[in-house]
């Protein structure tokens, strides 16, 4: 009994981390995106 809910709080802890990893993965990516927008923009303006 104990040893199966051990086992079922790590996976959900590696649920978890997984989770959180992924969310700061899509969150990078989105930054790095808004600035080659950004950077796309400025070029356009001074063009």
């Amino acid at each position: 009994m104990c040893m199966k809910d051990y086992g079922a709080k790590k996976g959900i802890g590696k649920i978890r981390i997984i989770h959180l990893i992924g969310q700061k993965v899509s969150f990078a990516r989105r930054s790095i995106c808004l600035c080659m927008r950004i950077l796309i923009w400025k070029e356009q303006e001074y063009c």
